[in-house]
């Protein structure tokens, strides 16, 4: 074995390094530490060598790259546990060493793939994790993989199986993960801004820290899972369920949150200014201190919410009529008494306006100027 990864490591004759390619993957995963070390010492190669030099080394990597991922393919079900840190297997679109890694469907639950670099690579519907022998989830025999600190730039991972998958640190940047089940999943500091996350299921989930600015969850169940301190700027969570979920100190300035489920959710210190709430279900969620500034409220339901020293300058609970010809000032409709606030408790909420607390005394809030 080694002297066929030595021959891979020196030659770049096309024939001869099909032959080595077909040899290697008939050894299947004994070769995959081999391979592994050549992997790391050629990308080491083609970042040092100028331009004119490299040729020789793409061509070896795109054989090891090409070996690799055939082994994975091919005896997948026998990889759990096996050790892929660090491995480069990033998706090059054109040149001699133009490769992509797909995988789609497979079972690769149980790999460490912590550092890897797998930008671009296509593993729609794969398995990246398994109940293990017992056939019952959440058991000690489970087999979860781990991409820590892996780099998943623009990966489609769309309906794959991630129950409890690592992905500490990880690049997710423009990642796809739509339909994805990742249930107790934990993406605490990964980068995951521009990402979709489209209906995924990810309830009980961590993002603490994680970055999902611009990132799309639109009707992702969400459930329980943990955000504090995520950045969730101008993230689209329209429709999401939230229920219970922790938000406490997120950041989701400019964030569309229309017809969201966040029942119960703790927003505590939130950074909620500019964000978009119309429709959304706030019933019983703490959003003691958050900073609700120039955020529309409109049909939103605060029933039993904690408003305690939450900002509300410049949010609006009503919808505004069109401006008018000086294009500056913009009216606010009539309104009658109501409702919509009927016990939501504004006595401790900061900065509203006489128009503010107009609009909430007739709909039934709390405050102490109402009934003067």
């Amino acid at each position: 074995m080694t002297l066929l990864v030595d021959l891979l490591a020196q030659t770049s004759d096309p024939a001869l390094l099909d032959t080595l390619q077909q040899a290697l993957v008939t050894l299947g995963p004994l070769a995959i530490p081999h391979l592994q070390r050549l992997n790391l010492t050629l990308a080491n190669d083609m970042a040092t060598l100028p331009p004119n030099q490299r040729l020789k080394a793409q061509l070896r990597q795109r054989t090891v790259k090409r070996t690799l991922a055939k082994i994975v393919l091919i005896y997948n079900d026998q990889l759990q546990g096996t050790d892929l840190h660090g491995v480069q297997l990033a998706q090059v679109r054109e040149g001699p060493d133009a490769f992509t890694l797909v995988l789609e469907g497979q079972n690769l639950a149980g790999l460490i793939w912590t550092q890897a670099v797998l930008s671009g690579a296509q593993l729609r519907q794969a398995r990246l994790f398994d109940p293990g022998p017992d056939g019952r989830h959440d058991t000690f025999d489970d087999w979860v993989a781990d991409v820590s600190g892996a780099d998943l730039t623009e990966a489609s991972l769309v309906a794959t199986q991630l129950r409890h998958v690592l992905f500490r640190r990880a690049s997710l940047l423009r990642a796809d993960l739509s339909n994805a089940q990742a249930q107790y999943a934990d993406f605490s500091g990964a980068n995951a801004s521009s990402a979709r996350f489209i209906a995924t299921v990810a309830t009980e989930a961590r993002f603490q820290g994680t970055s999902l600015v611009g990132a799309d969850l639109t009707e992702a169940q969400l459930d329980q899972a943990d955000f504090r301190e995520a950045r969730l700027r101008e993230a689209s969570l329209v429709g999401a369920s939230l229920h219970q979920a922790n938000l406490a100190r997120a950041d989701l300035s400019t964030a569309n949150l229309q017809d969201s489920h966040l029942i119960g959710a703790n927003l505590r210190a939130a950074d909620l200014r500019n964000s978009r709430l119309t429709q959304a279900n706030l019933e019983n969620a703490n959003l003691e201190n958050a900073n609700l500034e120039n955020a529309t409220l409109q049909d939103a339901v605060l029933t039993g919410a904690n408003l305690d020293g939450a900002n509300l300058r410049g949010a609006t609970f009503v919808a505004s009529t069109a401006p008018t010809g000086d294009g500056f000032i913009a009216v606010l409709p009539e309104t009658e008494a109501g409702t919509a606030l009927v016990s939501v408790d504004f006595s401790r909420a900061m900065n509203l306006d006489a128009d503010q607390l107009a609009y909430i005394c007739q709909q039934g809030g709390i405050h102490p100027q109402c009934g003067f």
